[in-house]
């Protein structure tokens, strides 16, 4: 008993910390937009053909960055875009904004 309230009460902690929340940032520089997570983590890779990107992003733009992920070399963002296209970029091209 004393171990499935352990897991609910971590599963509430993590579902109100903010790990889903949506936050805005601003873009560093002129960025990608690729379709995957994979796309966008490796799209300077020369040993991979290039991939198509689905949008571009230009500098000072903002974004709405959905969710983030880790990957072995990478951090991806989730984001979407002011006309609601969604797509990955990555995270180090974002400065995030401070919420209020």
């Amino acid at each position: 008993m004393i171990v499935i309230f352990r897991i609910l009460v971590s599963a509430l902690i993590i579902f109100t910390t903010g790990c889903a929340a949506e936050r805005v940032a601003v873009v560093k520089e002129d960025i990608s937009v690729f379709d995957t997570e994979s796309k966008a983590a490796y799209h300077d890779a020369i040993n991979r053909p290039a991939p198509k990107p689905i949008a571009k992003l230009y500098k000072d733009s903002t974004v709405t960055v959905i969710y983030d992920t880790y990957g072995k070399d990478y951090w991806a963002c989730r984001v979407e875009l002011p006309n609601k296209i969604k797509g990955w970029v990555l995270c180090t091209y974002l400065t995030f904004t401070q919420s209020n």
